[in-house]
């Protein structure tokens, strides 16, 4: 079983924020910066429908550029599925 604390190189600290399909994890990246980290739930990832929803929209969001958005960075894959990390967390705290 993976490491509930790890995913990639990314150490997950706490949970941040709550959806349907996901949840956002506080995470310090292999460089040391905090970023946010959307992690699809379990069921998501359980229905093929879901999956490529959750996938579509992260590729979707990591398009979107403006200063009133955090900026996504890309998408990480693991044992667990898709991932999504984010930019920095400092005005999420």
């Amino acid at each position: 079983m993976p490491d509930q604390n790890t995913l990639s190189a990314y150490t997950l600290h706490r949970v941040i924020g709550r959806g349907n399909t996901s949840l956002v994890r506080l995470a310090t990246d292999p460089r040391g910066q905090q970023v946010a980290v959307k992690i699809p739930h379990a069921e998501t990832l359980a229905v093929q429908d879901s999956a490529e929803l959750f996938g579509n929209e992260v590729r979707l969001t990591l398009q979107f550029r403006h200063p009133h958005l955090v900026q996504g960075f890309g998408e990480l894959r693991s044992d667990r599925g898709p991932s999504w990390r984010c930019g920095t967390t400092r005005t999420a705290r």
